[in-house]
């Protein structure tokens, strides 16, 4: 077991609206980061511009633009032509930073998507 890697807080499941969350992009592409522990790549969302640039500020990741999501089904259909291994892909909302420098986010699955 990885301490470094991400893992659940322990609360429950709850459904997400993604339509109106915003994506941080770097060229022609959406941002994504990695975590320490894990091979998986994480795709970034947030709900408001401030938490967007605190974060990737902070973390030092590049972007060039901000789109919006308005549609989450073409959204959600356009994830694999995005990522090579759909199979390591996760979704973060909300990254931030802790002051012990720990990141916490909510995980978003198919599942949880209203």
């Amino acid at each position: 077991m990885n301490l470094d890697a991400p893992a659940p807080t322990g609360k429950p499941a709850e459904p997400v609206t993604l339509a109106g969350k915003l994506i941080p992009w770097h060229e022609d592409r959406a941002v994504f980061a990695n975590m320490p522990g894990t091979d998986d790549l994480f795709l970034l969302l947030f709900s408001d511009l401030d938490r967007l640039q605190a974060t990737l500020s902070r973390a030092d990741i590049p972007y060039t633009d901000v789109k919006r999501i308005t549609d989450v089904s073409v959204f959600l259909a356009d994830l694999p032509l995005t990522v090579t291994d759909m199979s390591r892909l996760r979704i973060a909302l909300d990254a931030r930073f802790l002051d012990n420098g720990h990141v916490r986010f909510v995980e978003i699955f198919r599942t949880d998507v209203a």
